[in-house]
């Protein structure tokens, strides 16, 4: 496949209208702000639970890395460990 044919195929496989939202759309944002709230609970319950931890001016920092952990592992045990760029369709 040449790089055009690629570029075609996802586009037209995952791509909604301009300004509109399919249902796939709608679930990765759904999915995105689970794991944020994921991430933002559990930097909270850190800062609570753990003594000598407290965030401070850093959890604007440290909530965002922590959902894109979560949604790393996540997506790891989804797709059965495989990376989504090693994986074959």
């Amino acid at each position: 496949m040449v790089v055009s044919e690629v570029v075609a195929a996802v586009a037209t496989d995952t791509a909604s209208a301009k300004y509109q939202l399919n249902a796939k759309d709608l679930k990765s944002a759904g999915m995105l702000l689970f794991d944020t709230a994921i991430g933002s609970i559990l930097t909270v319950l850190s800062d609570q639970i753990i003594p000598g931890i407290n965030w401070g001016i850093w959890a604007p920092v440290v909530i965002p890395v922590s959902s894109m952990v979560i949604r790393t592992i996540r997506k790891y045990i989804s797709d059965g460990g495989v990376p989504i760029a090693d994986q074959k369709k």
